[in-house]
């Protein structure tokens, strides 16, 4: 049951005028100023949490020249899976292939029927080549979420959760290529190409990026957003984010750069 803003009586469901049938306010229009202000408020607040968020999203994908290189090159290994990656020759001929583009035209490859029938009827050059695709293609899973991580930890820029994904993808991706490599040695049925060789280097180079950026400091003012008035500031004021001191501060250069302009 409602209330009256005002007096606080009930109100009843056939109270449909304007006014409290007790103190003959207008219910609609009390407190508008306060509410009005308060909406205020409230929409700087939102504004202010919106562009700080936006501020660490930028610092953290390029907000240095280092960030924007690992971003850069947290793409290459995954263009590395699409190079010429090894040569097999094959019961039913021979041809250069590349992970992506094995997988998109055998899409069987990987199913539980096929690996099951390789793992139990294979032969040990089968088994050990479908053991390197899967490590390689565990490789590029776990690169491809440790791309996403770069915008989803965006308020942690010192995480060394994206390294240490970038480490595992490094360590699977290299044991997939010594097992291939072991494996056309061995059975003489195939070799491997420039594109794991690439892919290794591409993989250790985001790696060392992920490393040198953990441990690098972060300038706190580069993760901070400036608020744009006065309201903002009192947000930022009672949140903690900044002082009155810095308050002042920017209030003084603000009305140095209206002088300047008038």
């Amino acid at each position: 049951m409602a209330k009256c803003p005002n007096c606080h009586a009930k109100l009843h469901f056939w109270n449909v005028k304007a006014e409290c049938p007790h103190c003959h306010i207008n219910i609609p229009n009390h407190n508008w100023e306060e509410r009005l202000e308060e909406d205020a408020q409230n929409r700087e607040k939102s504004f202010f949490q919106l562009n700080s968020n936006l501020q660490k999203l930028k610092y953290a994908v390029i907000g240095t020249p280092w960030r924007l290189i690992r971003l850069i090159c947290s793409v290459l290994p995954l263009v590395g899976f699409l190079l010429p990656m090894a040569h097999v020759i094959g019961k039913s001929g021979e041809g250069d292939f590349s992970l992506l583009l094995m997988f998109t035209g055998n899409k069987e490859l990987f199913s539980p029927s096929h690996l099951l029938e390789v793992f139990k009827w294979g032969t040990p050059a089968e088994t050990s080549l479908m053991i390197a695709l899967l490590s390689a293609a565990g490789a590029l899973l776990l690169a491809v979420i440790a791309f996403f991580l770069v915008f989803i930890l965006f308020k942690h820029p010192k995480s060394p959760a994206i390294a240490i994904l970038h480490a595992l993808s490094l360590a699977a991706y290299t044991c997939g290529v010594l097992l291939a490599k072991n494996t056309f040695q061995s059975n003489q049925n195939g070799g491997l190409l420039f594109g794991v060789w690439l892919g290794i280097s591409a993989f250790a180079l985001v790696f060392l990026l992920d490393f040198a950026l953990v441990i690098l400091p972060v300038k706190s003012e580069d993760l901070r957003y400036i608020p744009k008035d006065e309201l903002q500031w009192d947000y930022a004021i009672s949140t903690g984010d900044y002082t009155k001191e810095e308050f002042s501060a920017w209030l003084l250069k603000k009305k140095q750069a209206e002088k300047e302009k008038a």
